[in-house]
């Protein structure tokens, strides 16, 4: 049976927390801080600190004994993930979402832990802070990764979309989807490669004046993890944005946080490319090469080719930034991966293509690039914007 420790000492505490990397280099006055919301717990063998599927709101950190994490096999019976033992943690993501658990805690043994609720710990971040929001997301992401990951070794469906708070989603794009922007008719669309792997993205950002960024982003060096720089580097975007950082100024802000936070595994860069609607005119950001062209009604068309370094390369990065003049019924098409003769094949096909909706150039470039022979074309992203 779990039950509460009435006992604990502040040094056994600190003597604990002192062995958990997370916490080995926190500052004293946040060390203290902590120490003042922790609280402990006593489990015997096979008892269950939470189940799969159970909304728990608290992080574990073992201080003696061993806790295994399990997960149901479908037909019954329990696969083991992982062991935690003394001066390990789990259950983290608990404390930023009210997901359910993804997997099941039990005792193997006499086991004792320290317990942080997701309620203290949001009054030691401050509140709804920006990086709050952002580790949110991440989270998120993480868990869909996550989920997705294990159903690919078991050979079982591969779920796609996983909500989050406000609505807000965590989204892997297959279809094309239209976005909404007065004057214009905008799509944008994405997709996995036959193997699943996802180099590639795209978002829809709305900045504080009103304004709309259609935004692709594609991974560039080494690609283990695949999508981990991809991940960040949205989620980045969407959080700087929601706290009213502009166009203007948004590509050095991610590009400097993408650069301090380098992954330790392997060198990623992120290729990002944004038009962003603005009247007559469509201002174009391209960090890394991101390939995009002006088509026009008369049949000719001009390609962008000038752009900044990638983002994560170096801090104080910039991209370059080109304003394109658009007339009623001119059209812009941008494309993140394949070679330059899969995208200027796509731009003569549209020149002359009887147009339908954005959404549908979106889903009919796609299924043209998935036709290529090259090695990652299907999993290039695709924007599409049209002036009414």
């Amino acid at each position: 049976m779990i039950t509460e420790r009435d006992d604990l000492l502040p040094e056994e505490v600190t003597e604990s927390l002192r062995r958990v990397d997370l916490f080995k280099a926190l500052p004293d006055d946040e060390f203290q801080a902590l120490l003042g919301v922790l609280k402990g717990i006593k489990a015997g063998p096979g008892d269950r600190l939470f189940d799969e599927g159970d909304r728990d709101d608290k992080f574990f950190v073992v201080t003696a004994g061993a806790v295994e994490i399990v997960k149901a096999i479908p037909g019954g019976g329990e696969e083991k993930l992982a062991v935690r033992r003394a001066g390990d943690v789990f259950g983290e993501m608990a404390l930023l979402n009210d997901a359910p658990r993804s997997a099941t805690a039990k005792a193997t043994g006499d086991c004792e832990c320290l317990t942080l609720s997701r309620g203290d710990f949001e009054r030691l971040m401050g509140g709804d802070s920006l990086a709050l929001r952002l580790l949110r997301m991440l989270s998120q992401t993480l868990r869909a990764l996550s989920t997705r990951f294990v159903n690919v070794e078991r050979g079982e469906a591969d779920p796609r979309d996983s909500v989050g708070e406000g609505g807000r989603s965590v989204r892997f794009e297959r279809r094309a989807r239209r976005v909404k922007v007065d004057g214009f008719d905008v799509a944008g669309g994405s997709a996995p490669n036959w193997a699943g792997i996802e180099l590639s993205a795209w978002e829809a950002l709305r900045f504080s004046d009103g304004r709309l960024g259609l935004m692709a982003l594609a991974l560039q060096g080494e690609r283990v993890p695949p999508l981990h720089q991809v991940t960040i580097a949205g989620a980045l975007f969407r959080e700087f944005t929601l706290a009213g950082e502009p166009p203007e100024t948004l590509f050095a802000r991610v590009g400097d946080s993408l650069h301090r936070n380098q992954v330790p595994s392997g060198v990623q860069f992120v290729e990002v490319g944004m038009l962003v609607p603005q009247g007559d005119q469509v201002l174009w950001y391209n960090a890394g090469g991101l390939q995009c062209a002006l088509l026009r009604t008369d049949g000719t068309s001009d390609e962008f080719l000038d752009h900044g370094p990638p983002l994560g390369l170096g801090a104080g990065s910039r991209p370059a930034v080109t304003k394109i003049p658009i007339d009623s019924g001119d059209m812009i098409l941008v494309l993140s991966g394949g070679s330059r003769g899969i995208f200027r094949g796509a731009v003569e096909a549209l020149t002359g293509l009887q147009i339908g909706t954005a959404r549908e150039v979106v889903k009919r470039v796609q299924q043209a690039i998935r036709g290529t022979k090259e090695s990652y074309p299907d999993n290039a992203t695709v924007l599409f914007l049209r002036r009414h």
